[in-house]
């Protein structure tokens, strides 16, 4: 027989690249964890705080009440995902303590006037200070070496850490992106951060990422108006910065734009004679056929666009291609190799976002392959 006493609470968990996001469905709430075991004991401090504070009924939400929970939320994306039980005790709650603050009279007349629950803001605002302090303290470690943060959405040399004695939580982190970049960063956009080797070239900045058990090296190349993902094979022999496959990178460099110029043109010759490439365009009023189809052309050209390349050490490149006007997208695969001019592309699919029953085309088709006289 269940113990009276325990309560259980259903935890959502799962694991996205290289961290683990959790959504816990009894107090609504999202957060994520570098571990397994740091995403349990994370949704235990939260449940804790929160049947503390009131915030939980002695209620027993069931598996099978989770689907239609995430469904109403909007949360589809842990449909899928592991259901762990949380098991807790009322004697787990820690005893309730009292501190006695000094506050302006203007701020309890408008905390009264807001109905704001002063107490759940007063220990989310703690939580906050110390979480912050800890980040602080490794940062501090930190300093002069490379890290990566938030698993990768930034990377670099840590070079400096600004702060005020009696404040250090409200820091900020001077982050060397690239060789002549960098960045400064507030403690509120820092989650979690781990030291990484980074390599810094000419061409961007790189580390290395594993994928589904492949190792590769990760960076950005700029491109145009921005920068593109990139990624190269990994020779586990030699230091990151001493990777061969940059070479290569530097080779695809100096012609990148002059290839991408011409395999735009030749994915708009060709894609312009596909029936659902034209659906695309079936909101552009236009009764002159070649005015129509030169519109469309620029259209296709002007809006196909790189999102990344793959380069293997035999100096095969992969280019990634997609485009979307509105009316639905496409995807189109190109590869090539280093050694010569010519390339190869396939469209992959293609979303109609007026008729999502028909998002892809029939198979994977071969366009051509093609010369750069």
């Amino acid at each position: 027989m269940a113990d009276a006493n325990v309560l259980l609470f259903p935890i959502c968990i799962k694991k996205f690249k290289e961290i683990y996001k959790m959504y816990i469905p009894a107090i609504d709430t999202e957060t994520r964890a570098s571990d397994y075991t740091e995403a349990l004991g994370k949704a235990r401090r939260l449940i804790q705080s929160s049947f503390i504070l009131d915030e939980i009924n002695k209620t027993m939400i069931s598996s099978d009440e989770i689907p239609d929970i995430l469904k109403e939320r909007e949360l589809e994306e842990y449909m899928d995902a592991q259901v762990v039980y949380i098991d807790y005790y009322d004697s787990d709650c820690y005893d309730l303590g009292e501190l006695t603050l000094q506050i302006p009279q203007y701020l309890i007349d408008d905390i009264k006037k807001e109905s704001i629950d002063y107490t759940r803001v007063f220990v989310d605002s703690l939580d906050e200070i110390l979480r912050r302090k800890r980040i602080f303290n490794e940062i501090r470690y930190w300093t002069g070496k490379t890290v990566n943060i938030n698993n990768g959405d930034y990377f670099g040399q840590i070079k400096s850490i600004d702060y005020k004695k009696n404040t250090p939580w409200n820091f900020t982190v001077s982050l060397k992106t690239g060789i002549s970049d960098s960045i400064k960063l507030h403690p509120g956009v820092i989650e979690e951060i781990e030291e990484m080797p980074v390599a810094m070239n000419e061409l961007g900045t790189f580390r290395t990422v594993n994928q589904d058990g492949l190792i590769s090296v990760s960076g950005k190349l700029w491109w145009k108006k921005g920068h593109i993902d990139v990624y190269l094979e990994y020779d586990s022999s030699v230091g990151i910065e001493d990777q061969k496959s940059y070479e290569l990178l530097a080779e695809f460099n100096k012609k990148k734009y002059e290839w991408d110029e011409v395999i735009r043109q030749n994915i708009a010759t060709q894609l312009i004679k596909k029936d659902i490439i034209l659906r695309l365009f079936e909101d552009y009023e236009e009764d002159d056929l070649k005015k129509r189809i030169k519109h469309i052309l620029e259209e296709l050209m002007n809006r196909t666009e790189l999102w990344f390349i793959d380069i293997s050490s035999s100096k095969n490149v992969y280019m990634d291609y997609n485009c979307s006007n509105g009316m639905g997208k496409y995807n189109v695969g190109v590869t090539k190799n280093l050694g010569d001019d010519s390339f190869v592309f396939v469209l992959n699919d293609v979303t109609i976002f007026s008729d999502l029953d028909d998002e892809e085309d029939d198979d994977d088709e071969e366009l051509n392959t093609y010369h750069l006289d």
